[in-house]
C-alpha cells in the first residue's frame, strides 16, 4: 500500500481511495464538503442510509461510481468534536488505513 499526501481539492485527487473524517455531529470540513459537492450531495445521504454514526474508529467504504477520480471513499469516525485528541486522530486514521486495504 502506498500512502501519499498532496495539495489541492480532495475530490480531484487520483487515488484508489480518499480518506475522509467525520465526527458524531456529522459536520463536514472543507475537504469533505468538496467531496460531497462533487458527489452531488450524496456523501451524507449514503452515510445516513448505512447508519454511519461517526464514532471514533468506525469506518464506511463507499464507491464513487466514477463521479470523481478516486475509486472509493473511506469515511472514518472521529467521535465527539469536543473530545478529539491526538490519540483520537491516531486511532481513527489507523482504522481508515486498514479499511482502505
Amino acid at each position: 500500500m502506498n500512502i501519499g499526501t498532496t495539495i489541492g481539492l480532495l475530490a480531484d485527487q487520483p487515488a484508489d481511495a480518499l480518506l475522509v473524517a467525520i465526527g458524531t455531529d456529522r459536520t463536514l470540513d472543507d475537504a469533505a464538503s468538496g467531496v460531497d459537492a462533487a458527489l452531488n450531495g450524496q456523501l451524507l445521504a449514503a452515510l445516513t442510509s448505512v447508519g454511519f454514526t461517526g464514532k471514533t474508529g468506525v469506518t464506511c467504504v463507499l464507491p464513487t461510481f466514477g463521479q470523481i477520480t478516486a475509486a472509493r471513499i473511506v469515511v472514518v469516525g472521529t467521535g465527539k468534536p469536543d473530545d478529539i485528541t491526538n490519540d483520537t486522530h491516531r486511532r481513527a486514521w489507523g482504522a481508515a488505513a486498514r479499511a482502505a486495504r
